[in-house]
């Protein structure tokens, strides 16, 4: 039994890495996408674009890897969750697809059409940020995995939206943080301009998020778990105190100081959320045991993962060494 719960335990944290990964990668993504239409100069949005063209698409390899690793380590969950939130689930892939064509295909449109294109761009990136914070603010709030088709509408209750609207506010921060330190001229002051407002507005809701799930019960068993009790403490803590740093922050200070100083607040953030759940994976009885694979299935995979998994991030880290520094105006193809 000890086996098959480190197993388990091994398999939820591998799951969790690969979606933080993606919300620290692809949020910055979906945050310019957002934002594409905030500037008045067809440059500037140029400008927009083609700091994350190199990016985003490699990005998005880290929720591939983290929703197979879901179905092959919990099936049933995978099952379950599927169910249960298909119409979300279906905005985000239909979404996904648009904000590619957008993307990849502006360049070849007339000038009228980029505009059309940039809409595109941004409420395709609004509805993915909103559909993965509905889902996310959904399973938190439960899902039974073998009745969840009773649950199809539970998504639209007040907490998911609750969620979603957390999450666009936290990827617009991200990707203000990405305009200051990839951009300059105009594009960097609108960065400036809109971080301290979207940081605002993030953490507010993130915290009516955090005070949202700790009315359930697993905060309860915190102070008998005493590693897990400090683990949390210290996420609290690290959040509170890169809020603090991130509105100390002035325009003198390095360009990447605002978008490293979200990161970290976003990792933190995720970790104390993650903490609350820690208590639910290690009784032999839980739901949660009950949906995994077996021991063996959960080994491969996690093998699997042990190799794609720094591949990956040596693709990611290789990339942004790449296209790194400042996207020029004067540089851009016309």
């Amino acid at each position: 039994m000890f086996a098959a719960q480190t197993m388990s335990l091994l398999a939820a944290a591998s799951i969790a890495f690969a979606f933080l990964c993606y919300v620290l990668l692809d949020g910055t993504d979906l945050g310019v996408g957002m934002l594409i239409c905030c500037p008045a100069d067809e440059r500037d949005r140029q400008t927009l674009v083609y700091s994350i063209l190199p990016l985003w698409d490699g990005n998005e390899t880290w929720l591939v890897l983290g929703a197979g690793a879901l179905l092959a380590m919990f099936p049933q969950a995978y099952a379950g969750f599927l169910s249960a939130l298909y119409a979300p689930l279906f905005i985000m892939l239909l979404a996904l697809v648009l904000r590619g064509f957008a993307l990849e295909f502006r360049d070849h449109f007339s000038a009228p059409r980029r505009r059309i294109a940039d809409r595109l761009l941004c409420g395709a990136s609004l509805a993915v940020a909103a559909s993965q914070g509905v889902c996310l603010g959904t399973l938190i709030q439960g899902l039974s995995p073998i009745h969840a088709g009773d649950e199809l509408w539970r998504w639209l209750g007040a907490f998911p939206l609750c969620c979603g609207l957390a999450m666009v506010c936290v990827d617009l921060w991200l990707g203000s943080g990405w305009l200051i330190w990839r951009t300059e001229g105009a594009t960097r002051a609108l960065g400036w301009r809109l971080a301290r407002p979207l940081a605002l507005g993030g953490i507010l809701l993130s915290a009516v998020v955090l005070w949202w799930m700790l009315q359930g019960d697993g905060p309860a068993r915190w102070p008998a778990m005493r590693g897990l009790c400090v683990f949390g403490v210290a996420c609290l803590l690290v959040t509170a105190s890169a809020s603090l740093l991130f509105f100390r922050l002035r325009r003198g200070t390095a360009d990447w100081a605002p978008l490293f100083v979200t990161l970290l607040w976003v990792t933190s953030g995720f970790l104390l959320g993650s903490s609350l759940f820690v208590e639910a994976m290690i009784e032999p009885d839980s739901r949660f045991q009950q949906m995994a694979s077996s021991p063996v299935s959960q080994g491969f995979v996690l093998l699997g993962f042990a190799l794609l998994a720094p591949l990956t991030l040596a693709y990611s880290t290789y990339s942004f060494w790449t296209f790194r520094g400042k996207v020029r105006r004067s540089r851009l193809p016309r």
